[in-house]
């Protein structure tokens, strides 16, 4: 009944043409009118017909789910599912069988936990995630079930903890992470999932902490550590994410405390270390990556 209210409210120009004055166009305006409720009778009847209300229930006797099955015996139509306590667990919609448009997320205590989009059955467009006191803690983007798009987390609803891009399910381009009280952790740049180009990590009061250059996933050439007072204490090389090259380590007062160098994690070649005079207290000396010598100045 609902479906002729509809046809007859957007098209109504059928039932104009009733009332002209020509018998021939009169005659050919019933019979077309008859065959609109026809098809509209027969498409009303094969939709019941095929589909079909359909409940589950868990073995304690409670509604497992409860939604539309077409002639196939299919999902179609909406959905919704509940947990064996009888709280609700999710709601949205399919097609034949595949989840289509907005979908419902609750966690077992009846709290919103997300809710998205589905395309022919797999993840599309926005998700939003909540925290079972309702802040939202996650926002990204899918298509075609990886996630694609901007990606954002936060501590609550305004402070942001992490937030980046995806393309076809791998970071790609800048990400940030902040601390809770909205300072700045650390940035690094992703290509195809992989972490390439220049990475920073500051300490929760603002001062840098850690710089270097990332290739493919891995820590490459000079990299310099301060401490919470942005004073220097290391400086040292890498390879393939391996220490390879000088190594230098520094005192508060910016004197040299040791140095040397590594050869793929492995100590080599002469190793010098300093104390609080800045004169040297102790030589060590590697061949074959073992200590083959050490001398004491003290």
């Amino acid at each position: 009944m609902l479906s002729v209210i509809l046809i007859f409210t957007v098209s109504p120009k059928p039932l104009r043409m009733r009332i002209c004055k020509d018998k021939k166009t009169g005659k050919r305006c019933l019979h077309y009118i008859s065959v609109v409720w026809t098809l509209l009778f027969f498409f009303t009847g094969s939709q019941a017909y095929a589909q079909q209300p359909t409940k589950y229930y868990w073995e304690n006797g409670k509604l497992k789910s409860e939604g539309m099955l077409d002639a196939a015996g299919k999902l179609d139509g909406f959905w919704a599912f509940y947990y064996e306590s009888g709280v609700k667990k999710s709601e949205g919609f399919y097609n034949h069988g595949k989840a289509e448009k907005a979908w419902f997320f609750w966690d077992m205590n009846g709290k919103l936990a997300s809710r998205g989009f589905y395309k022919n059955d797999q993840l599309d467009s926005a998700w939003i995630f909540f925290q079972p006191d309702g802040h939202v803690w996650k926002m990204c983007f899918y298509k075609n079930n990886l996630l694609d798009g901007a990606h954002v987390e936060w501590w609550n609803d305004t402070l942001m903890k992490e937030a980046g891009t995806y393309r076809k399910g791998l970071k790609h381009g800048t990400w940030t992470t902040w601390y809770p009280a909205c300072q700045v952790k650390s940035q690094q740049v992703f290509v195809d999932g992989k972490v390439n180009g220049d990475y920073l990590l500051w300490h929760e009061n603002g001062v840098l902490q850690t710089s270097g250059e990332v290739m493919n996933d891995k820590s490459e050439g000079e990299w310099k550590f301060w401490d919470r007072q942005g004073k220097l204490l290391t400086v040292g090389n890498y390879h393939l994410g391996q220490w390879h090259g000088l190594w230098t380590d520094y005192k508060d007062n910016g004197k040299r405390l040791a140095a040397g160098h590594f050869n793929m994690n492995k100590k080599t070649g002469r190793w010098r270390y300093w104390n609080e005079e800045g004169k040297i207290r102790k030589l060590e000396i590697y061949k074959d990556e073992k200590l083959f010598k050490e001398i004491s100045y003290e």
